[in-house]
């Protein structure tokens, strides 16, 4: 309906055959993983007033459950969707959230190779998706490719919305890649970030200290590793 309201105020001639609920089900990957979970949330909301208080409660609730049984049962297992959306893919019909979901869903079946190829498509399409720039970063870490994984992650770092959590996680593993090459000066700075700037994360300040200490031992910097020391006692006496 609302594509057909969009065509309709569309200028100049376009031919517009509407898609069947199979044909529209299958391009927007309806049912799927994600469809089970919205089923979950709907059971728990007609689990509760006012929906339980209503005449029908009983016969709503039961039809909501065996409705979420049937829908798990036509998605299956992760490994019959990826397999379902096979055609779509090829056929160049997968738009960037199918992309995701089979970056999510081979990401669960631990197929690296899979994740990454969704991934970069997701890119061409739509590239500004924080969480596919982290995730593929972290396989290219993964894989020892330090300079992509700094690539993606400094990318992430322009859609992280002022999330202080996502910038903390991205701030430490550029710290981490940017040491695994040898760049001291740009992985102390990122970390460095963290300790100053997000002391709040207790967690990962004192991941930041650690690989700060480490890094400053391993390269003879005696007087980083004593001042990255002596700040993390400071900053430990200061919680306790």
């Amino acid at each position: 309906e609302f594509t057909r309201s969009i065509m309709n105020d569309m200028q100049g001639s376009m031919d517009y055959k509407k898609l069947s609920s199979t044909e529209a089900a299958q391009w927007i990957g309806f049912p799927n993983h994600e469809t089970i979970e919205v089923m979950n949330r709907l059971e728990d909301m007609i689990s509760q007033a006012p929906f339980i208080k209503q005449s029908n409660a009983g016969d709503l609730l039961e039809s909501t459950k065996k409705r979420k049984q049937a829908i798990i049962s036509e998605v299956g297992s992760p490994a019959d969707v990826i397999e379902r959306r096979k055609t779509l893919v090829s056929n160049g019909n997968a738009d960037w959230k199918i992309h995701y979901e089979l970056a999510a869903l081979n990401k669960y079946l631990g197929n690296d190779d899979s994740v990454k190829y969704h991934y970069k498509e997701i890119f061409k399409q739509y590239p500004y998706n924080l969480e596919s720039q982290v995730d593929f970063a972290e396989i290219s870490s993964r894989e020892q490719n330090f300079n992509e994984a700094i690539y993606y992650l400094e990318q992430a770092l322009n859609y992280t919305r002022g999330n202080p959590e996502i910038i903390v996680k991205i701030h430490g593993l550029l710290g981490l890649n940017y040491l695994k090459i040898n760049d001291y000066e740009k992985g102390s700075e990122n970390l460095l970030h963290i300790t100053s700037d997000y002391t709040d994360n207790i967690g990962a300040t004192l991941r930041a200290y650690g690989l700060l200490i480490k890094s400053a031992r391993e390269n003879g910097f005696k007087n980083d590793l004593n001042r990255y020391v002596r700040d993390v006692q400071v900053y430990a006496e200061r919680l306790i």
